[in-house]
């Protein structure tokens, strides 16, 4: 039987004097038929201020940095903490500094050695943040979620244009919807097909994708 359907019947045959406590960062994904069986209670995050002052006493960084991966983590502080620590905080300290190489070199493939890894998905999404930062940049707006990296959000708001920095945007969210949800994915294959898409997405005269006109 599989898993689902196993805890289907668990919910509805529960053992006497019993209570289930499920913890699921997605509920939308659920079955339906699980979620008929639930009462749903959402634990709201810390407000930012809070948050920021626990992370203030657990790890000597600067706010900046504090507040980056609190934004990043969707305000979870004990989630903002784990992405401070190594290796994590220096992998992404490592995408920035190759996304500016990037960004000066033109070569997107690049990029591959630091998002072809067992978290390409987290990679992916911190990819995905610096380019949603950029598009908001583009348009005036200061509240970001990357404020340790200022300059590279500068550089990238002003290197790609906004139609060629949303196509590459959606992609990147894309490829991480089929990192986590295609089983058997040849993860090395889909980013280098991905990085050269980006890539020419940026060549003179290149047509975008109809969704991005």
């Amino acid at each position: 039987m599989p898993p689902p359907n196993a805890l289907l019947k668990t919910l509805e045959e529960p053992p006497e004097n019993t209570w289930f406590f499920l913890a699921c960062e997605e509920p939308a994904r659920l079955l339906t038929t699980l979620r008929s069986r639930c009462r749903l209670h959402h634990l709201a995050p810390p407000s930012e201020p809070y948050a920021l002052a626990w992370l203030e006493r657990e790890v000597s960084l600067p706010q900046e940095s504090l507040l980056t991966a609190l934004r990043l983590c969707a305000s979870a502080p004990a989630a903002a903490l784990e992405l401070l620590q190594e290796p994590l905080w220096t992998a992404r300290q490592q995408l920035c500094q190759a996304l500016a190489a990037t960004l000066a070199s033109g070569d997107w493939l690049a990029l591959l050695p630091i998002l072809n890894h067992e978290q390409a998905a987290v990679r992916l999404h911190w990819l995905a943040s610096l380019l949603v930062d950029a598009q908001k940049r583009q348009q005036g707006i200061t509240l970001v979620s990357n404020p340790d990296v200022w300059p590279l959000l500068e550089q990238l708001a002003h290197s790609l244009p906004a139609a060629r920095l949303q196509a590459i945007a959606h992609d990147v969210c894309t490829c991480r919807e089929q990192l986590l949800n295609v089983v058997g994915v040849n993860r090395e294959l889909l980013l280098t097909e991905r990085l050269l898409r980006w890539e020419h997405y940026l060549q003179p005269g290149t047509v975008l994708p109809v969704s991005h006109l």
